[in-house]
């Protein structure tokens, strides 16, 4: 599992007025109320096949502080979401012809997240 955790860029901490706190895994105002949590997990089960399992990070943001925030930085904001299967390179893979183990594409969504707090889906 990764250290340390993700966190909001220094000059934006700045801007914003925001100050680590639980070892770097929240970020708060002056005053307690909480604006980003980083998140990190991992599963950490192990097989004969399997190398490691599922794990990820995210740097989250209360929803309803968003518009505000992007306003203040004076800022657009475009969330690129990304989806990867991993094959299990155990016996039960398939193969393609040339007998390599195949696997899914990832799949790529975007949105953009505006100063006035709409949000728009982008192909």
């Amino acid at each position: 599992m990764r250290w340390a955790p993700l966190k909001p860029m220094t000059r934006t901490a700045a801007r914003l007025d925001v100050t680590p706190e639980d070892d770097g895994r929240r970020w708060a105002r002056h005053g307690g109320s909480e604006l980003f949590r980083s998140e990190i997990w991992a599963n950490g089960a192990r097989s004969d096949y399997a190398e490691e399992g599922p794990y990820g990070e995210r740097l989250l943001i209360a929803s309803s502080a968003l518009p505000s925030v992007l306003q203040r930085l004076g800022r657009d904001l475009l969330l690129e979401v990304e989806i990867n299967h991993d094959v299990d390179r155990g016996r039960y893979s398939e193969l393609d012809s040339a007998g390599r183990m195949t696997s899914a594409r990832p799949y790529f969504h975007y949105y953009l997240f505006r100063q006035d707090g709409s949000v728009e889906t982008v192909s």
